[in-house]
């Protein structure tokens, strides 16, 4: 299973709305083969500061096949502003994980992940 995001480094601003579209490929990287979760699947995804392990991530999400998906059927990977609002901006990494029955594959691993924005009032 593979899960490439095209950008190098992702960005938000503290208290907006974010969407990710999450196409998970179950071909290679030469030849795309599209794979929608099923009832026994799930992702799980973690934003995390530098040097923070994954299960203590500042935001932590599962998305299984029941979740939010884009107009092509991929799981969707959605903050709304109340996740992020009394988040310091910075840089954080993002993380995510396959899981299948017992098997857990990283697909994405510490991804650079900016927050930008003003700092949060209280």
């Amino acid at each position: 299973m593979l899960l490439d995001i095209d950008k190098v480094t992702l960005e938000m601003v503290r208290g907006d709305t974010f969407a990710l579209p999450l196409p998970l490929n179950m071909g290679t990287r030469e030849e795309f083969i599209p794979y929608y979760l099923n009832c026994n699947d799930c992702l799980y995804i973690g934003i995390m500061k530098p040097g923070q392990p994954f299960e203590h991530a500042e935001i932590r999400c599962m998305i299984d096949c029941n979740g939010i998906k884009d107009d092509f059927g991929n799981p969707l990977f959605y903050l709304m502003p109340k996740d992020t609002e009394r988040m310091t901006p910075g840089k954080y990494y993002l993380s995510i994980k396959y899981s299948s029955g017992r098997d857990v594959t990283t697909l994405v691993d510490h991804k650079m992940f900016f927050i930008t924005g003003s700092n949060p009032c209280c």
